[in-house]
C-alpha cells in the first residue's frame, strides 16, 4: 500500500482497519482487495478516483 493511501485511506476504510491489515491481524477481502491491487500498480489513479 502506498504511503499516501496509508496516511489517508479511502472513505469508508478506517485507519485502524489499515493497521490491522499491515500487522497481519486481518486480511482485506472482496472489493477492497481488488482496490489495493489496483492501488499498488496505479496509486495516482486510485487517489484521484476516491477524492
Amino acid at each position: 500500500m502506498t504511503s499516501e493511501l496509508r496516511s489517508r485511506p479511502p472513505s469508508g476504510i478506517s485507519p485502524a482497519t489499515v493497521r490491522n491489515w499491515e500487522q497481519g491481524r486481518r486480511q482485506p477481502t472482496g472489493a477492497v482487495r481488488v482496490l489495493l491491487r489496483v492501488a499498488a500498480k496505479h496509486p495516482k489513479a486510485v487517489l484521484e478516483a476516491v477524492r
